[in-house]
């Protein structure tokens, strides 16, 4: 039997696959298989650790929401001020090619 750390980081892996997905493919080609592909299981093991799609876009979303969160409180740490708030808003803003793929993922949602 699976201990919940090993759940929690197989769910976590599952949504970070659901995430690279709809970057490539948006929130229509989000199927199983794809999802399964990504992330090298099985469809049973996606359905397994997220019976309904909707737990799946719940997990994505959270994922996506605290690695924004996580950049923000790293920019924020930097000083002086100007710098932080600079740092802030391009986590925050599509201004990079990494946020302009988050942007899109989010607005799919």
């Amino acid at each position: 039997m699976q201990s919940a750390a090993d759940v929690g980081a197989r769910r976590n892996a599952i949504a970070a696959a659901a995430l690279r997905v709809m970057q490539r493919q948006g929130l229509d080609g989000l199927k199983v298989r794809a999802i399964a592909a990504e992330a090298g299981a099985s469809t049973g093991a996606i359905t397994h650790h997220f019976p309904f799609k909707s737990d799946l876009l719940a997990a994505a979303s959270e994922l996506l929401a605290s690695q924004v969160r996580a950049r923000i409180k790293r920019a924020e740490a930097a000083q002086p001020a100007l710098v932080a708030i600079q740092r802030t808003m391009r986590y925050a803003l599509p201004l990079t090619p990494e946020m302009r793929v988050h942007w899109r993922v989010w607005i799919s949602f």
